[in-house]
């Protein structure tokens, strides 16, 4: 039960649709959207209006008051990172979690502002995840797994234990890392990929077993 929680989303795509359907479940009230870009495209998203530009004057001072909390569903990474940074230096708030209600979270595990879990998600024991991290359904994560500010984990991805993931990685659907090892910044797993060994800084990686792709 979220009772009393009134939240922004700060994003208008189908992240944000997400997190709305999440926090709906959970009783929460969506006050609505605001835009990480001018001019909006849409007007409402499920039947909740779009407020408008997240930089305007007005939106950030409504973003301060006590009583109004805030999600950022802005699915491209970097971009996240950026809002994120600017809203909290105008209104020194951090943003909510959004976590479905299906998912297990071990008591131990340690989740920062921002993340986003998906239904039927399993996060075991001492697991550490930074801000503004989205995490799909149906994931599975081990044992003293880091892993490190805006991440992308899509549906079905198992990771074993001890695993240490840096800021800005993505992956794909199915895809399966094993223990022990670590997936530096800006890494990709394509979907379906299985990873036997550490993926160095800003290489995309595919197959089973998988294998650096080549520019």
């Amino acid at each position: 039960m979220m009772d009393n929680l009134v939240v922004i989303i700060i994003g208008i795509n189908e992240a944000a649709q997400t997190a709305t359907e999440y926090l709906l479940e959970k009783q929460a009230v969506i006050y609505g959207y605001l835009s990480e870009k001018e001019n909006p495209e849409v007007s409402e998203i499920l039947d909740i209006p779009v407020l408008g530009f997240y930089e305007d004057k007005t939106y950030l001072e409504l973003l301060k008051k006590p009583d109004i909390q805030y999600f950022i569903a802005v699915k491209d990474a970097s971009k996240r990172l950026e809002v994120s940074q600017k809203i909290f230096k105008s209104c020194k708030k951090h943003p909510i979690s959004v976590i479905h209600p299906t998912s297990y979270i071990a008591k131990s595990a340690s989740l920062a502002n921002g993340v986003m879990i998906g239904p039927f998600c399993s996060i075991s024991e001492n697991v550490s995840i930074e801000a503004d991290t989205f995490i799909g359904s149906h994931v599975s994560i081990g044992a003293n797994t880091q892993i490190n500010r805006s991440c992308d984990i899509q549906s079905g991805v198992i990771i074993g234990q001890n695993v240490v993931m840096d800021k800005n990685v993505y992956i794909g659907y199915n895809a399966t890392i094993h223990q022990g090892l670590k997936m530096e910044e800006g890494v990709v797993v394509m979907s379906g990929s299985v990873v036997l060994q550490s993926v160095k800084k800003g290489n995309s990686v595919m197959g089973n077993p998988a294998q650096i792709l080549k520019n």
